[in-house]
């Protein structure tokens, strides 16, 4: 597929010095994506595109939806997880137009997601200070 596009259920290339090995938060609701889980080794509760995978089920056979849930998540990887008050994700965005800025999505629209930073590095910072960057 071109660009590294791929469809959910197959794998993410490698990443390079992955530096997180499955961390998650204290009660288990957080989790931060690792190598293992885009390889489909970690044993995770959630496989790394499971948010796409919900979508898609819930798109049945709505060719139009699934299209637009297919192009947004083949410019979208997603990084860190939660199920502290129902199912959420941030991601980096990879489109040419905004490419490395982080977004954040909320069941049931995945989809519509929120800008949260205009880098990942600007993402971790706001992070570390327990504070959002918009």
């Amino acid at each position: 597929m071109k660009n590294g596009q791929r469809r959910a259920g197959t794998a993410r290339p490698p990443l390079c010095g992955s530096i997180f090995v499955g961390q998650h938060d204290g009660d288990g609701r957080g989790r931060v994506v690792s190598q293992s889980d885009y390889e489909g080794m970690s044993g995770a509760a959630f496989r790394w595109d499971e948010w796409e995978r919900l979508s898609l089920d819930a798109a049945c056979d709505d060719a139009k939806f699934i299209t637009e849930i297919r192009a947004f998540w083949d410019c979208h990887f997603p990084f860190l997880f939660s199920v502290h008050s129902g199912y959420a994700y941030h991601a980096i965005c990879t489109a040419a137009d905004q490419f490395g800025h982080v977004v954040e999505g909320y069941e049931p629209l995945f989809e519509e997601a929120l800008p949260v930073a205009d880098s990942f590095e600007s993402f971790l910072t706001a992070f570390l200070d327990g504070k959002r960057n918009t």
